[in-house]
């Protein structure tokens, strides 16, 4: 498996996925523009994502030829005090000779993360440049560009070795927060601007029907919060700028490992992919909160009842990042878990967790 894979002009397929979608989402956008009808349209891409197979003219060393303007992971090794169950740090997407087998406290060199990394810019603006051209067709349209919603998300965050991580199998602050860009062209008050409200992915069906005029529509079981008032501009309501968000992931087959002298517990880098829930280890839940922080809770499952043990053996995080300002893939603030130093912080914020997960079932 490559760290990145550098297309050449005889090695690229014409007609990726990445042409694909943008080839085929512009046909249906085609046809919902003509059909005269109300019409729902999402385009989905694959890149960013390893390998970074990428278009001539798209290429990291094309799009940032100067090395030194791509700046290494800031905080390179894993958070201390991080639960060993929290990271991914035995393998990830980027394999690295110098690394592997990869643990919390041998990292990746600078230089290799520098490479990695303008690769993966490059595909962000790769994605950029994709979302430009369907949106230059729904404005070729400008009656019906008036009247649509247009919504662009990731379905997950990524790290480039900030805490020792090169992949998306956590619940660090990289792997779980995600761009989200909502237009609503006639309300006015919201364009250009830029929310502190937590908003979830599961949010969206709520916000995008009551911004349609179908709130009465959605049934009452259907989980997430509408974000809608947040458009008309002014302060949030009390309720969404108090509401935290949340996000979860299992971790599987712990078992103790001893590399280069180094033994500790670890659990394995597939995160439970293709694992039964019965045969999970572990569930990480995780909050982000109105006040700054990030608490994470391990609990270990029940594999009778395929849900957690909260009087088990639970293992917390807390990361204060109130002074981070979120302007950067770094994220000052993460570079120790600080529960041990604030048990009152993490006795409030399990007991909120808690409720919020068992409210789920």
């Amino acid at each position: 498996k490559p760290n990145f894979c550098a297309i050449t002009n005889a090695s690229r397929v014409p007609y990726t996925d990445e042409d694909l979608a943008l080839g085929e989402g512009l046909k249906r956008l085609n046809h919902a523009l003509a059909s005269g009808k109300p019409w729902y349209v999402a385009i989905g891409v694959h890149r960013p994502h390893v390998e970074t197979r990428l278009p001539p003219g798209w290429w990291g060393t094309e799009r940032y030829p100067d090395k030194a303007s791509v700046l290494p992971p800031k905080h390179p090794l894993a958070p201390r005090g991080a639960p060993w169950m929290s990271g991914n740090w035995y393998a990830g997407d980027y394999l690295n000779p110098a690394r592997e087998p990869g643990f919390p406290n041998r990292s990746i060199p600078a230089v290799d993360a520098i490479e990695y990394r303008r690769w993966y810019y490059a595909g962000v603006e790769y994605v950029d440049h994709m979302l430009g051209k369907a949106m230059q067709r729904l404005e070729a349209e400008p009656d019906q560009a008036a009247r649509t919603i247009t919504i662009f998300h990731a379905d997950h965050g990524y790290q480039l070795g900030e805490g020792n991580e090169w992949s998306k199998k956590t619940d660090t602050e990289l792997a779980v927060r995600v761009p989200l860009i909502v237009r609503v062209p006639w309300k006015t008050a919201s364009a250009g601007t830029r929310t502190d409200v937590r908003a979830e992915l599961v949010d969206i069906y709520r916000t995008l029907a009551s911004l349609a005029g179908l709130s009465d529509a959605v049934q009452s079981d259907v989980q997430g919060t509408s974000l809608a008032p947040i458009f008309d501009g002014g302060a949030p309501p009390a309720a969404l700028a108090v509401k935290p968000a949340f996000s979860q992931i299992g971790s599987c087959a712990c078992q103790v490992y001893t590399r280069l002298n180094w033994t500790a517990r670890e659990c394995d880098a597939g995160r439970c992919f293709h694992t039964a829930v019965e045969d999970f280890d572990f569930m990480g839940y995780t909050m982000r909160t109105a006040e700054g922080y990030r608490y994470t809770a391990w609990a270990p499952m029940n594999a009778s009842t395929k849900r957690v043990e909260w009087g088990g053996e639970v293992h917390d995080e807390l990361y204060d990042l109130r002074g981070d300002k979120g302007d950067d893939m770094d994220y000052d603030g993460y570079d120790e878990n600080v529960a041990p130093k604030h048990a009152d912080v993490v006795a409030r914020l399990r007991k909120e967790l808690v409720a919020a997960v068992e409210s789920w079932y």
